[in-house]
Parts: C-alpha cells; sequence; structure tokens
C-alpha cells in the first residue's frame, strides 16, 4: 500500500506567541494547544486537519512574511462561511472574497498579527459562483 499524505504543517515566526494564539484560536477557530518552552515559545493550534506551528522568536529578523503571495494557503469547503465566521469575529482581510477565474477558486486573505498572509479557498466554477 502506497504512502498517504493528509495535513501539512508550516511553521511561523512569531513576535508574541500569546498574541498569535488569541488570533488564531479566538478569530480563525483553531483549537487552543499547550504552549512548549522555558519560557512558552511554541505552540501547534488545529483545527480540523489545519496545523499551524507558531515559534516565537525574538530574533525579528526571522519574521518575514511573503510581501506578493500568501504564507499559507487552506482549501476549505465552505468558503463563503468560514468568511461570515472570520468577519464576524473581526479579522483583518488583506483581500475580501473574490473569484480568482484563472485557477478556478473562490478565495480570500486574512492577515495575521506578524504580517502573514492566510489565504482560505474553494475550488468553483464560474456558474457555481454567480
Amino acid at each position: 500500500m502506497k504512502p498517504l499524505l493528509h495535513t501539512l504543517a508550516p511553521v511561523l515566526y512569531v513576535k508574541n506567541i500569546h498574541d498569535s494564539l488569541d488570533f488564531y484560536c479566538d478569530v480563525l477557530g483553531f483549537e487552543r494547544p499547550f504552549i512548549w518552552g522555558d519560557p512558552p515559545g511554541f505552540a501547534m493550534p488545529k483545527r480540523e486537519h489545519i496545523i499551524i506551528m507558531l515559534s516565537q522568536t525574538s530574533d525579528s529578523s526571522k519574521i518575514q512574511p511573503k510581501k506578493d503571495i500568501w504564507d499559507v494557503y487552506v482549501w476549505v469547503s465552505d468558503v463563503k462561511f468560514l468568511h461570515n465566521e472570520f468577519k464576524s469575529k473581526g479579522a483583518n482581510f488583506s483581500q475580501d472574497l473574490i473569484l480568482k477565474e484563472h485557477y478556478g477558486n473562490l478565495e480570500f486573505i486574512v492577515e495575521d498579527p506578524d504580517g502573514y498572509s492566510i489565504a482560505f479557498a474553494e475550488g468553483v466554477t464560474k456558474d457555481s459562483f454567480f
């Protein structure tokens, strides 16, 4: 039997683990995880099959959000519902819900406290969008 890849966990360097966890858990709905380290500085919030590893650093040069593309891209099953959920919780959108016809996704992008862009998208056809 061939192995099956089933999830991915990007690592993002953050300035303040507690501020980041408040965002990922309170705004994006991830489960609040245990925080490792002494002092505490590493956590893995999870929502369904998505884990984002957060590593606090005092070296601000390690915090390098991309400027021209997303840092994390997540496919979801009901992007409109998720957009409304995040909006009701005060998410900062760097891109509102939009149909990207050239690659067939309906997507939006939120920005986390360190400036990372997290895109959420659903594959759709133009007809199903309108």
